[in-house]
């Protein structure tokens, strides 16, 4: 199918982000949209579901902490899907598999399910592009109108166009559905199997390697504020660094909006290639034996006081070179 057509058909089951769900009505035989009411019949995809961060993507205090700071209306078609009724169930089942009284599946419904509801086969459930409906987007336009820029602000659908998982046919539901948890960037063990760091010393000069070989898209992608940060520190508790250097996208302010400035996040592996990106680090007095830690960070500097714990940030890996 073209990816003109594949645009088509997924206009008609998610908004991307332009504004809330429309035709998602339950069917006769399902009381209500609440993920509660699948859970009946689904108990183990409900329980995984509700430990996702996608059940959290209204109530997670760093969307919650950010949203006050600037509370633009377009936020919520993605956090909230499903409208202000329903806002504390985030992505909830429904946002996804429900539309006109019917659920929606990849497969054919086996005889128990139709029993149970009426059921319309959906591939696009199983498209990567289904899940750029709220992971690919521009900036907004901060000045009215709205309107989205060029600038892509979250651009992991069109990485993963250029990968190698792509080619072979992998979407994002290879990797992150889960039973329905929807690991990503918040789990630990989905990025520390992901990701890994290389330190070489070399007089006065550290090269830090970052790999992410096992993604299939930019690390770190997402939100335009995450980064990966290294600490070289001169003691193992790493309490006062030398040195802070990030893999990040560095954005400039452009008019009412933003524009990529530099973007040194760990790259798409070309093919036959590794997915890594290898800085340079000067340390004029280079202690005898050096520390370091790998930080995944994801907020913007601005709300990081407000926040703590893995809502601010998570511990890869940590080591030390003599």
């Amino acid at each position: 199918m073209s990816p003109w057509l594949i645009a088509l058909e997924l206009a008609a089951l998610f908004s991307g982000g332009r504004g809330p769900l429309e035709h998602v009505v339950p069917p006769p035989s399902v009381p209500s949209l609440r993920a509660s009411a699948c859970g009946e019949c689904h108990a183990a995809i409900f329980d995984a579901w509700r430990g996702s961060r996608h059940a959290q993507a209204w109530s997670n205090r760093l969307f919650a902490v950010s949203f006050k700071r600037e509370p633009m209306r377009w936020c919520v078609s993605c956090h909230a899907p499903l409208g202000s009724a329903l806002a504390d169930e985030g992505v909830s089942c429904a946002a996804c598999h429900v539309r006109g009284g019917r659920v929606l599946g990849a497969r054919p419904a086996s005889a128990r399910a139709l029993r149970a509801h009426p059921v319309r086969v959906e591939p696009a459930l199983a498209r990567a592009e289904f899940c750029g409906g709220c992971h690919q987007f521009n900036f907004p336009s901060a000045a009215p109108p709205f309107h989205y820029r060029d600038e892509p602000m979250q651009d992991t659908l069109a990485e993963w166009r250029g990968s190698r998982a792509a080619r072979e046919g992998r979407t994002c539901q290879a990797c992150h559905l889960d039973g329905h948890r929807f690991p990503g960037g918040h789990d630990r063990a989905l990025v520390g199997r992901a990701v890994s760091l290389a330190v070489e010393r070399r007089g006065a000069h550290v090269l830090l390697t970052a790999r992410a070989d096992g993604a299939a898209h930019r690390v770190p992608t997402g939100d335009p504020f995450r980064r990966l940060r290294v600490e070289l520190c001169a003691e193992p508790r790493c309490d006062e660094p030398l040195a802070r250097p990030i893999f990040a996208r560095v954005f400039r302010p452009d008019g009412d909006s933003w524009t990529l400035d530099a973007d040194r996040t760990i790259p798409v592996a070309a093919a036959g290639a590794t997915a890594e990106r290898t800085v340079d680090v000067p340390l004029p007095a280079p202690p005898p034996i050096l520390y370091w830690r790998l930080i995944y960070a994801y907020a913007a500097p601005s709300t990081e006081p407000d926040l703590d714990g893995d809502d601010l940030e998570i511990e890869l890996s940590r080591g030390h070179s003599p």
